[in-house]
Formats: C-alpha cells, sequence, structure tokens
C-alpha cells in the first residue's frame, strides 16, 4: 500500500515482486566521504562514524554492522551514482519526490500494532513489527521487501489520483539488448586475461567516470584488476537481462576450475531499521515515523532510530552450488524418453533430489 489509505481510499500497488536488492550488493556501492572526499565502503566513512558503526561477524564469516542515528539515513548518501539507478532504499522515493506518499519506508515498528493498525499501516518491508521479527517474512504481501531495498532499475512508476485510482500511462522503460558499458567491461576482462592490464584499467575508468566515481587507483597486478573488473560487472549490470551476475560467476568458475561457486553457498544479506510508528487509523499517518519530541496516541515516545545488517538465513531462501553440476541444467525424463538422440547433462545421469519430508 502507499500512504494515505484509509477505509475511505485504499491507494495499493498494482504489481507484484521478488527481486529484492541485497546488502551484499548494496555494500559494493561507494560513499564519498564527506571529511576526506574519497570514495569508501559506507561503513568506513565519517558519515558511519557518525552512527556510531559496530562490527560483527556473522557464521559466514561476513561483517556486519550495526549503529544508530536520528540521521542513520546518511548512509545511502553521496554514493556512486549507479546505487540510485538501481536500488530503491528506505527514504527513497517511487515516484514524484517530495510527496509523503511516494516515500518508501522500509523500517520495521518497534513497538506492536494492532490489527485495526495493521489494516491500513503502508511499512513497504515483510517485517511490520518486532512480533515477527525471528521468522521469515512470507505470505505478507508479495510486493513486500524481504531485504530492506527494492529494485529501481528498469522500474515504472505511475501517480495516483485524488479518488485513489492509479493515472497509468504507457511505459517509457527501455529495455536493452546491450549497452556500451558491456562493450567496454568486456574488453576489459579479454584484456587483463590477455596481462595488458593497462588496457583494462582504460576501459574501467571510462565506466568509473560516467558514473561520477574517481579514476581507479588500486592495485595494477593481473590479479587485482581482474577482481576491479568483477565489481564493476556486478555494479553496472545488476538486474538487468539475462542475469549477469549469475552467468559471470558461471564462467568465472569455470575459468577458474572451481566446483564450489561460494557466493551461491552462504545466505544473502539484508538491513533490518528500527523505529517507532505512529499508531492510527487516519490516511496519511499509519507507515510514518514518530519525530524527535512527538508522542504516539497510545503513549509511545521517540527513539532514535537503530539498524543492523544481517544474514537472511532462512530455509525458504537456502541457496547450494557446491558441485559442478550446477554449471549445466538437466533434462527432464520425459524430454529424454522423447529425443533419444538427446544425452543428459553432465552430474545429472540418475541424480534425484530427496524430499526434506
Amino acid at each position: 500500500m502507499y500512504y494515505g489509505n484509509s477505509d475511505k481510499v485504499t491507494r495499493s500497488w498494482s504489481f507484484r515482486t521478488g527481486l529484492f536488492p541485497t546488502q551484499d550488493l548494496v555494500d559494493c556501492y561507494l560513499q564519498k566521504d564527506e571529511a576526506d572526499g574519497k570514495w569508501k565502503h559506507w561503513w568506513e566513512t565519517k558519515q558511519a562514524r557518525d552512527l556510531n558503526i559496530a562490527v560483527t561477524t556473522d557464521k559466514d564469516g561476513n561483517k556486519e554492522y550495526s549503529g544508530s542515528g536520528d540521521d542513520y539515513r546518511k548512509m545511502f548518501e553521496n554514493r556512486d551514482k549507479r546505487f540510485y539507478a538501481t536500488v530503491t532504499y528506505d527514504g527513497a522515493y517511487m515516484g514524484p519526490t517530495n510527496n509523503p506518499i511516494y516515500q518508501i519506508q522500509t523500517w520495521i515498528d518497534k513497538t506492536t500494532m494492532d490489527e485495526k493498525t495493521l489494516q491500513y499501516s503502508s511499512l513497504h518491508t515483510g517485517y511490520r513489527n518486532m512480533e515477527t521479527i525471528e521468522s521469515a517474512p512470507t505470505n505478507r504481501g508479495s510486493a513486500q521487501t524481504i531485504s530492506g531495498y527494492y529494485s529501481r532499475k528498469s522500474s515504472h512508476f505511475d501517480q495516483f489520483n485524488d479518488d485513489g485510482t492509479l493515472k497509468t500511462n504507457q511505459r517509457t522503460t527501455c529495455y536493452f539488448n546491450i549497452r556500451y558499458a558491456e562493450v567496454l567491461l568486456n574488453l576489459a576482462e579479454a584484456a587483463v586475461n590477455l596481462d595488458k592490464s593497462a588496457e583494462a584499467i582504460a576501459q574501467i575508468n571510462k565506466i568509473r567516470e560516467r558514473a561520477g566515481m574517481s579514476a581507479y587507483d588500486g592495485a595494477t597486478g593481473k590479479q587485482s584488476v581482474y577482481d576491479e573488473v568483477k565489481e564493476e560487472r556486478r555494479l553496472e549490470f545488476a538486474f538487468e537481462n539475462p542475469g549477469f551476475r549469475y552467468f559471470d560467476l558461471l564462467r568465472w568458475g569455470e575459468a577458474e576450475g572451481k566446483t564450489v561457486i561460494p557466493e551461491l553457498n552462504k545466505a544473502s544479506r539484508g538491513i533490518m531499521i528500527f523505529r517507532v510508528g505512529k499508531h492510527s487509523n487516519i490516511a496519511g499517518e499509519n507507515g510514518v515515523a514518530l519525530e524527535p519530541g512527538e508522542t504516539n496516541t497510545d503513549g509511545k515516545n521517540y527513539e532514535t532510530p537503530t539498524f543492523r545488517t544481517y544474514p537472511m538465513d532462512f530455509s525458504y531462501y537456502k541457496r547450494k552450488f557446491d558441485n559442478v553440476r550446477y554449471c549445466f541444467t538437466p533434462y527432464a525424463a520425459t524430454m529424454l524418453i522423447s529425443n533419444k538422440q538427446i544425452q543428459q547433462n553432465p552430474g545429472w545421469h540418475g541424480f534425484k533430489y530427496q524430499s526434506n519430508n
């Protein structure tokens, strides 16, 4: 739901999605440190220090970050321009800016909201309140994020009429078969594999310059430049067809003789942001956070927002790529029976999935 819902007017989203950026992706978009102007990971900047960032390590060895502050949304400011073209985050807009009904709020209410309040709530997250915080956010509206983020790339946003209906227009979104950025990064990858690191860096910098970034200033050895090419492909092609990241991982794994792809064998990560929301069934109030100095009608006071990144280690979202067979898709048994000329792909002959039940 958008904001402004009541028993008189309901402004509903007209789409469903399961496409949610992970914290792993968001972490890759660098932030300009407001203290020295250098590009860094967001948790390394002055903005992060102002949010009292604490660092822990999860069971997969990932660094997890937590902090607090009235201005916690500063962690989303001054990022690589591609971040804003790719990710919709807490405080961003899905539609006209500066109109509160289009602002996305993916924070979680720190207090319990009753059923009547939830009826009109429009928090855009699968986690509505603290009562559901330990369980996977399933069957809570398929348009609600499970990671704290939404995909923005190639999205089309309609506006609302005064009566709550959507003012739909013909799509203005363009879908690309190939972009010049892909040509450049293909060239960079080929160059680095031919030990032409300088040529690869030249292509990388064309991409970075267009994204408002400074030139690449990392190590210039073959492996370090190769890693930078991989990172640029991740940032540049997120959520574009034909699923660049997955097939890039397969291609790199095959080239390096891997039978296991670590990234596809661990839980994805998300972010949880905790605030106190207004509790009301008045249009325009639900899904809106209390501001400093405000108190709810039920006596709940404003509290400084807190946040933490976390692994989404739920059985619903398990990933597995621990065998080279997954580089290939198996043919169905009926296909093999109907087409005697077809041979089963490597690793799948006689393989059967075992039910967890």
